[in-house]
């Protein structure tokens, strides 16, 4: 809404040496740098009435450029956000042999390894208190720890001996179509719904 003069063609050390000379020399003129739709930054000297109106306009440019490094920490945020969900709302993780993941998100997202195993155990704890493994499980159990020493304790092998049905046919089908399994899921106690889930 002002009267401005947009500046192109000048190298950057000439648009400073603009910038300096405006803000010693005219106090009705100010430098503003902005972004432009095509992500290209437009240099301007633009025209205020007053203190008052500059005062304003500076404020609205420097509010701006927050605004804009904000979006860009929040995207760059990115993988953050697949982290931070389940350790703020205390969800339940579950993986196979998920130890050394689990130290690599630690290492990541979160800090530096802590140095001892005891402030190491506390801190993931205290992060992502519900933690299920399900290979330590399966070493766990007096039932399945005798047919799992046979066959080894990869997440396909327990799949196969806990799921010979499923497993079997899928192996015998080949590049054919894959049967579904139907999974009851219930959603915090309150709501069930059916989900198809391919067996692999």
């Amino acid at each position: 809404m002002h009267p401005a003069l947009l500046l192109n063609g000048f190298t950057s050390h000439q648009l400073r040496l603009i910038q300096l000379v405006t803000e010693k020399h005219y106090e009705d003129l100010v430098f503003v740098r902005e972004k432009a739709e095509t992500s290209s930054v437009h240099q301007l000297i633009v025209y205020t009435d007053s203190k008052n109106d500059r005062d304003l306009l500076r404020k609205e440019v420097r509010d701006g450029l927050h605004k804009e490094a904000e979006m860009k920490i929040k995207a760059a945020v990115g993988f953050w956000h697949v982290i931070d969900l389940p350790s703020s709302e205390q969800k339940l993780i579950v993986g196979h042999n998920c130890f050394l993941d689990i130290a690599h998100i630690y290492s990541k997202f979160l800090g530096p390894l802590p140095s001892t195993a005891e402030d190491y155990v506390s801190s993931v704890n205290k992060h992502f208190p519900y933690i299920i493994d399900t290979k330590i499980l399966l070493n766990a159990n007096d039932v399945h720890l005798p047919m799992m020493k046979k066959s080894g304790t990869s997440l396909s092998k327990a799949f196969a001996l806990l799921c010979p049905e499923i497993a079997s046919s899928v192996q015998g089908l080949g590049s054919g179509p894959k049967p579904r399994v139907k999974v009851e899921v219930q959603v915090d106690g309150m709501r069930s719904s059916n989900w198809n889930s391919g067996a692999n």
